[in-house]
């Protein structure tokens, strides 16, 4: 009731008392005087008694519309709630079906590593049924050589952090040591407060079977690729070495230079042939520092006919490191292949000699023809003192 209706109410009943015993009180003491007044003053506390009917009638009413509007909201706000609770359970009943239907181990224990549930994907993984591990610590589960590893866990979890996928290895009850991933989350409460653990187990024994089972193919593989490469650079090794042999003990001059014509490599025949000792007095100098002089000038067209054309071969002079002229013919070529920067190998033949004799049989050759020229002006000069004076001039000539 209403502090106002209740004020209301105390001093209507007071009225009400009051005026009925001053009406007693007059009746006592007049009775034929009370009874010409007496109808007025019943007529008043009729009046009032049909005031405080109507009031308390009214104020009835007003409370019984409130507690009805009162127990609708109330039958709307349970109806609410039940739904609620309803989908709650439901959701609940979903989350119980999937953690007894899981295949992963789905474990809870308290903050101290006591085991609190039990599902039965952790009966499959581990071998304990549910009344065996409830109430046992979780280290049970835990082999000897990761003492460490729980607490480090629940430490973690009461600071509210979460561990997600540790691979790490468990204990089952035929003690048989089993592969796992772990996934540990905080479980709180409805203030927010962490009070336990929950810890979801997924059995990787199979994949680390298989990951292993791999990577030993893997090795395997590698090793006979390493045995084949092996013997592979063994066999080029063996060739090269043929190769450096062949060229080494070679008589030919061979060679390579880059694009500017700096040499790379020389054989001993070019070291022979140059008048030199050691390959590391050519090498680093250009081809163009032996040729002699009359024909440096032509060492630019020469590198940029092999540059364009792939190709190019000739005759060159150089000079020994005694001054001495050289012939060598030659024949270079370009190689880009499998390269960053072009190269150009040659090989070259000293054909001085032969050289030497063709100017010689070509210096004989045009002498007889001059003597040829001059006996024939001879046996056509008739006169004696002519012919004396044309030999002269000619034997002065030749």
């Amino acid at each position: 009731m209403r502090p106002a209706l209740r004020c209301s109410a105390v001093l209507f009943c007071l009225l009400l008392a009051t005026a009925t015993a001053s009406l007693a009180e007059e009746n006592r003491i007049t009775p034929m005087a009370t009874a010409r007044s007496t109808i007025p003053e019943a007529e008043i506390v009729v009046g009032f008694l049909a005031a405080s009917l109507l009031a308390l009638a009214v104020y009835l009413t007003g409370r019984a519309r409130r507690v009805a509007k009162k127990a609708v909201a109330d039958n709307r706000e349970l109806k609410q709630q039940i739904t609620e609770l309803k989908r709650a359970g439901e959701t609940l009943s979903r989350l119980a079906s999937i953690v007894e239907s899981s295949d992963d181990a789905i474990i809870g224990k308290t903050l101290d590593g006591i085991i609190v549930s039990w599902n039965p994907g952790a009966e499959r993984i581990y071998g304990y049924s549910q009344e065996e591990m409830i109430g046992q610590p979780i280290s049970v589960l835990v082999p000897p050589d990761h003492p460490d590893e729980v607490i480090q866990i629940l430490e973690k979890v009461k600071r509210g952090e979460r561990v997600d996928h540790f691979e790490t290895v468990r204990m089952g009850k035929d003690g048989r040591r089993i592969d796992v991933s772990l996934t540990v989350s905080p479980i709180k409460d409805a203030t927010g407060e962490i009070t336990g653990a929950s810890t979801i187990t997924r059995d990787i024994t199979e994949r680390k079977r298989a990951v292993e089972a791999l990577r030993h193919s893997e090795e395997r593989h590698l090793e006979a690729l390493r045995h084949s490469e092996e013997r592979h650079l063994e066999a080029l090794r063996h060739s090269e070495e043929r190769y450096r042999n062949l060229v080494e003990n070679s008589e030919a001059l061979i060679y390579t230079h880059d694009p500017d014509g700096k040499l790379l490599s020389v054989n001993r025949a070019m070291v022979r042939h140059l008048g030199y000792s050691f390959a590391e007095e050519l090498l680093g100098r250009k081809l163009s520092d032996f040729l002699a002089s009359d024909v440096v000038h032509l060492f630019d067209a020469y590198l940029e006919t092999v540059m364009k054309d792939g190709h190019t071969e000739g005759y060159m002079k150089l000079l020994t490191r005694g001054g001495e002229e050289r012939f060598f013919e030659y024949r270079n070529s370009l190689r880009t292949e499998g390269l960053a920067t072009p190269i150009v190998q040659g090989i070259a033949h000293d054909v001085t000699e032969r050289m030497q004799a063709e100017m010689a049989l070509a210096k004989r050759t045009r002498r007889m023809q001059s003597l040829r020229t001059i006996t024939l002006e001879i046996t056509r000069e008739l006169d004696l003192k002519t012919l004396l004076g044309l030999i002269t001039r000619k034997a002065a000539a030749l």
